[in-house]
Parts: C-alpha cells; sequence; structure tokens
C-alpha cells in the first residue's frame, strides 16, 4: 500500500507525531500493532487450526454483522473479556502480544468452529500458514466512509487524526477517503489483497461475501455461509433474528455485563442497512465515488 509515500504531507506529520505508525508498508492508528515490526512477525507466523475462523474486512465493511452470523449459527468466539493479556473483542491486529499465543491453544483444543476476534489486516500481513476458515467481506465503498466518520470520531485515539485532516462531518470524511488521503487504503486495494492471497493458497478455505448482497437476501447468504461453515443444525428465522441489530446489541451487552466489563463494542453497531449513504453524501462526492469505483454500481 505504502501510502505513507504518496507524499500527503498530514500523513508525513501524523507519522512524525506518533499519531499513526508503519509497519511493512501499511499504517495503523494509534494503539494497534503497538509492538511494532515484532507483532507483525508474530502474527504473520501464527499457526491456526481447521477449527478456527475469522472474519477479513476493511474497517467499516461489516465486520460485526458477519460476526453476529456465526454467533447465531452456534460459533463460540475466542475471546476473555475483562482478563488481563487476554483475548478481547478488539480487531486482530490490536490484540497483545500474549493473546495470539492463546489463540493458537484455543483453535488446537477447539471439537467445533471457534471464532477469533476480526480482522482489518490486508493479507500480506495475515498468518501465512492459516488452516482455519476465512470470511472476506466487501461493502460499498460509500457505505464505509458515511459509517466509518461517526464510528471514527467517537475513539479518541483518531483525534488528532481528525484534527490534522479537518474532519467535521461525514462529508468531510468521504471527500477525504474518496481522494485517497484514508490511512487504511480504499476497498478495491483490500480486496484485491484477499484474492491475491486465495489465488496463492489455493488450498485456503476462503468466503468471499458483500454486505449489501446478505442483507438484501439473508436466507440465501446465510445458507451459503453454513455451507462453508459445514453447519446443519440451525434454524434459518431464528438466525436472521438474533443477528439483527438489536438483538446482537442485547446478546453482547450481557456478556460485556457478565464479565463486569465496559460495554465499549456499542459504538460498533449503526443501522444494519444498507443506503443510507444516499442521503448523507453529496452530489458532487457521490460524483467522485462513481469515478473512482466504476466496479460498484449503485443497485
Amino acid at each position: 500500500m505504502n501510502i505513507h509515500k504518496k507524499g500527503i504531507p498530514e500523513i508525513n506529520e501524523l507519522l512524525a507525531e506518533g499519531e499513526i505508525s508503519e509497519i511493512n508498508g501499511y499504517l495503523f492508528p494509534k494503539h494497534f500493532m503497538t509492538a511494532g515490526k515484532a507483532q507483525a512477525d508474530k502474527i504473520m507466523s501464527m499457526k491456526g487450526s481447521e477449527k478456527g475462523v475469522i472474519v477479513v474486512g476493511l474497517a467499516k465493511t461489516g465486520n460485526h454483522f458477519f460476526m453476529s452470523l456465526l454467533d447465531a449459527l452456534g460459533c463460540d468466539r475466542a475471546e476473555e473479556l475483562g482478563v488481563k493479556g487476554g483475548i478481547s473483542s478488539i480487531p486482530f491486529e490490536a490484540q497483545s502480544m500474549e493473546a495470539y499465543d492463546k489463540m493458537e491453544r484455543i483453535m488446537a483444543e477447539a471439537d467445533k468452529p471457534v471464532i477469533l476476534p476480526h480482522c482489518h489486516l490486508y493479507a500480506p500481513m495475515f498468518p501465512q500458514d492459516f488452516k482455519g476458515k476465512i470470511i472476506c467481506i466487501t461493502r460499498d465503498p460509500r457505505a464505509v466512509a458515511a459509517s466509518a466518520y461517526p464510528f471514527l470520531s467517537k475513539i479518541s485515539a483518531f483525534n488528532g487524526y481528525f484534527e490534522k485532516f479537518g474532519l467535521k462531518s461525514v462529508e468531510d470524511f468521504a471527500q477525504h477517503d474518496v481522494k485517497g488521503k484514508t490511512y487504511w487504503g480504499d476497498v478495491d486495494e483490500y480486496d484485491q489483497s484477499w484474492k491475491d492471497y486465495a489465488k496463492k493458497n489455493p488450498n485456503v478455505d476462503i468466503l468471499f461475501l458483500k454486505f449489501e448482497d446478505v442483507i438484501k437476501n439473508k436466507p440465501d447468504n446465510i445458507k451459503k455461509l453454513a455451507e462453508f461453515m459445514k453447519i446443519t443444525d440451525y434454524k434459518l428465522d431464528d438466525v436472521i433474528e438474533n443477528s439483527s441489530v438489536p438483538a446482537t446489541i442485547e446478546r453482547r451487552k450481557k456478556k460485556f455485563e457478565a464479565a463486569n466489563y465496559p460495554f465499549y463494542e456499542i459504538i460498533c453497531y449503526r443501522k444494519g442497512e444498507t443506503g443510507s449513504w444516499r442521503e448523507e453524501l453529496s452530489d458532487e462526492t457521490k460524483r467522485l465515488f462513481a469515478e473512482k469505483y466504476p466496479n460498484h454500481p449503485v443497485s
């Protein structure tokens, strides 16, 4: 990706100020990949058993929705809420170094599919010998931008980033994103890295899904996901109901409360719908997205 080499002054300033970091050519916000190159090496050499399952996707493509679908299909999560050095519910690439060892052990000992924390890593930085199942998700880039602003603006680690670029609204962030300045790159670039990974590793079980397609036709896509997971014991109507935003929030809140841990995950849930960007973005911004992403026609 090497966005830090594209000559964007603000990115270089943020790097110098420690607001973001660069590892192997990829940029990360504060509190992500805090062990630097050592963490990258540990992740890339991590082993995964056939029971491991992970949802990968660029930030705000719907990771939490797909994890909720897996919950509803009866999968367990590899997480230890409130345990020091344990596996938390934050992204895979933001875990403690000890957590990766625990994930390996849990996968090795599992007798049913176990969900790892969701992952935003580009494929070259993902474990290179992963034997589990990968669910790679994508989403309309306009929706990603519209969803990202209200989420990131609530996280203090992004204050410096937002101030540096003067981002004060959904429209500001969408313009920032469509002009190629967002630290995480863009949807097509990210998706291509995973398509290349799948081609390079033909024996890896990887399923590609699009958020909008699943929302529009949950029955068929849940069946596709269940078949990929080799799960047959489920009730379709129950999975649809239990993966709704209200049901997911209620279930996750109870789990956090049981661990006596703050339910910070609430900020990850928005609407669980498609197309809200139509009302949130200006016509000019929509035009710019259409020009940049001709392979993402408005449906």
